[in-house]
């Protein structure tokens, strides 16, 4: 993930500038490819942002959540492996029921919980009157490095579809990426794992370059992650004692490379 332009005085302020820093994976260059594995173009990471050059933060996203973890544990009470399954207001507050942990009253409920927001879906309705799909599915998984990739994204893309991959630094592997376009009404089942598997398959059944051998190892991945790219467009964020930020309230969809930025932004104002 990216943190970027206001969101660097934002973490500078909360002071884990420094962690970030050290945790920047510090990519070199995205590379374009045919479908032969030639180059048509090379990009620098600052080339696709404009920001000036060293001073935007590029992190793997657990890194950040454990920064944040670590900057709080000692002033905050984190129920973790739980969700939010119900709430009921009144005069005195919020009522909130847990799946796991005992239910309890609250002052204020705000819902970080990211795009399929659990507590937009309780306090403002089904996800459908919210998300806007933008024709376009992508997923993501882990996998071996067979080409020795040090700090760089590369891509192949297509008619409506791209297959990439990058490496982080430090990071044994790589990450693979597949990317194709939706027809109007596209829909999945988020529980079906084999059922993303599949669409996925089908979509880049013809592929050039490593297409193959990425399809492969999405089909063995144990950490596949499968999504619509979609945005969150709300005409309000709050409602009483509940509050919507980041994703939940306002996701600009992951080909912004914005939405951490923004969250970020969005919690410190």
């Amino acid at each position: 993930i990216d943190v970027r332009a206001a969101a660097i005085e934002v973490v500078e302020r909360m002071g884990l500038l420094p962690g970030l820093r050290e945790a920047h994976i510090d990519t070199r260059h995205s590379t374009f490819v045919d479908t032969r594995g030639r180059t048509i173009a090379r990009l620098t990471p600052d080339d696709f942002t404009g920001s000036p050059e060293g001073r935007d933060v590029e992190v793997p996203r657990g890194d950040l959540a454990r920064l944040l973890y670590e900057r709080t544990r000692d002033d905050v009470e984190y129920l973790f492996e739980d969700t939010i399954t119900a709430l009921d207001r009144d005069t005195e507050g919020v009522h909130v029921t847990f799946r796991n942990a005992p239910p309890r009253t609250v002052d204020l409920v705000v819902g970080a919980d990211g795009l399929h927001s659990a507590v937009r879906g309780l306090a403002f309705g089904p996800e459908t009157g919210f998300r806007h799909d933008l024709g376009f599915a992508f997923a993501g998984f882990s996998m071996d490095d067979p080409w020795g990739h040090d700090r760089e994204f590369i891509a192949h893309n297509a008619p409506g579809r791209m297959a990439g991959c990058y490496a982080v630094r430090g990071r044994a592997g790589i990450v693979g990426t597949l990317a194709f376009a939706t027809p109007p009404g596209f829909a999945f089942d988020p529980g079906d794992d084999e059922q993303q598997r599949d669409l996925l398959a089908a979509a880049f059944a013809d592929g050039g370059w490593e297409v193959p051998r990425l399809v492969a190892a999405m089909r063995t991945a144990e950490d596949l992650f499968f999504d619509t790219v979609s945005q969150i467009r709300m005409p309000r964020w709050s409602t009483g004692r509940v509050a919507l930020v980041g994703d939940a309230a306002y996701a600009p969809a992951l080909l912004s490379g914005q939405g951490t930025s923004l969250a970020l932004v969005g919690a410190y104002v």
